[in-house]
């Protein structure tokens, strides 16, 4: 059964506090998303394209903001992926807390699969002559 982590830590939660704590994690886990995604992007892009692409993804991830394990598990997946885009620039391989970051992901949903879809990818970026 994936998503048993997600699941444990929704209901602690909501046994904490109710409905509204629960609401509380997938807002912070959705501001975290966003936050993650503007500091990576800043590394990269200038102020005007940060905020566009920032407004971009809040507008089509609202869509899908609900207290659900998908939620929960964004920031990881961004954060896994991004750190192996980073390294792949640099032309070195991702750092080993990758797979403890992936292992994570992957008891927190299920879309994990997109990361191990990836990789082939990556790999094959990485095996091309520059």
């Amino acid at each position: 059964m994936q998503e048993w982590l997600s699941e444990v830590l929704m209901a602690c939660i909501y046994r904490l506090g109710g409905w509204e704590s629960l609401f509380f994690l997938a807002a912070a886990a959705f501001a975290a998303t966003q936050a993650l995604l503007a500091a990576r992007l800043q590394k990269r892009l200038t102020p005007y394209f940060v905020l566009t692409f920032a407004m971009l993804a809040f507008f089509f991830g609202m869509f899908h903001f609900k207290a659900r394990p998908h939620v929960i598990a964004w920031p990881v997946l961004l954060l896994w992926l991004a750190n192996v885009i980073e390294a792949a620039d640099r032309d070195e391989a991702p750092g080993w807390w990758n797979i403890p970051l992936m292992a994570l992901w992957a008891n927190l949903h299920g879309s994990f699969v997109i990361g191990l879809g990836l990789l082939p990818i990556f790999v094959a970026e990485a095996s091309c002559p520059a």
